[in-house]
């Protein structure tokens, strides 16, 4: 993306602020997060004052629907987005806010399962428009009942109004005036560990240690202690009402994302690069 010092960055759908401050140290730019979660956005600027970015990275409130209205036209030199436009109502709409908001020649970027240095080397090539995206694979069969409770699982557990297929993402690149560079499915690159394990709940594929709690947590003996020390925890009032409720639709959320890519069906790592 050729990013420099100095250039203004929009974040669309921050979260709590992590690729930001990363993105902010490695290329030295100035970096606005843009998060419709209030909570969310003021937890980020907690996390960027401890930091000691707060001038370098600032965070704001709003709809990224909504983007000219809140910056205006040409405002940023570059855009990316973590996991997030999988969420908008359409892609045309969320992508051709960001093609108004992005001065001529801009620079935008999407991830998911936010690989940060990765992320990060590809910020600072010359790149104008990339994209990580969450999408069902052409071999995604709508008149499939299992391809279809996939899909499914994976909405209602990550707030997702519809899991869209990947060529709908790219049709809607072409819509807006993006050009594609580059695209590809990161997933598909040869490694003997799939990129789902740590949500398999299979001990015997973790490589660190870390790994092997990451792994057990996911196992039928960690759910289970999980489930019972939140479900206490509710009860007593540790936890607030319907806690235990969100556990149990994350993990429909597991099942259908790791069901999505031992069938590959569902690409969370499809990444696009584009000129404006």
């Amino acid at each position: 993306m050729g990013l420099k010092a100095g250039m203004r960055v929009l974040d669309v759908g921050c979260g709590v602020g992590g690729p930001a401050r990363e993105i902010a140290r490695f290329a030295d730019v100035t970096i606005v997060g843009l998060n419709n979660n209030e909570f969310q956005v003021n937890r980020a600027r907690r996390y960027t004052a401890k930091a000691g970015l707060s001038d370098q990275v600032t965070f704001v409130k709003g709809d990224f629907m909504k983007l000219s209205e809140q910056f205006g036209e040409n405002y940023f030199d570059a855009v990316y987005a973590i996991e997030a436009t999988v969420h908008a109502p359409s892609f045309e709409g969320v992508y051709g806010e960001i093609m108004k908001v992005l001065k001529p020649g801009g620079i935008v970027r999407y991830p998911p399962f936010a690989e940060i240095f990765f992320l990060c080397l590809l910020l600072i090539r010359s790149f104008q428009f990339g994209c990580y995206e969450w999408v069902m694979t052409p071999q995604w069969d709508a008149t499939d009942p299992m391809h279809k409770q996939i899909a499914h699982e994976i909405e209602i557990s990550s707030g997702i109004p519809e899991m869209r297929i990947l060529s709908r993402s790219r049709d809607a690149f072409d819509n807006v005036g993006f050009q594609v560079l580059h695209e590809e499915d990161l997933a598909e690159r040869p490694d003997p560990i799939p990129w789902y394990y740590p949500l398999e709940g299979d001990i015997f594929k973790a490589q660190t240690l870390y790994d092997l709690f990451m792994c057990w947590r996911i196992s039928w003996s960690g759910r289970l202690i999980s489930h019972s020390a939140i479900w206490l925890m509710e009860k007593v009032g540790i936890m607030p009402k319907g806690t235990v409720e969100v556990t149990e639709q994350l993990k429909h959320a597991l099942k259908g994302i790791v069901d999505g890519g031992k069938t590959k069906v569902w690409i969370v790592y499809y990444h696009v690069v584009n000129s404006c």
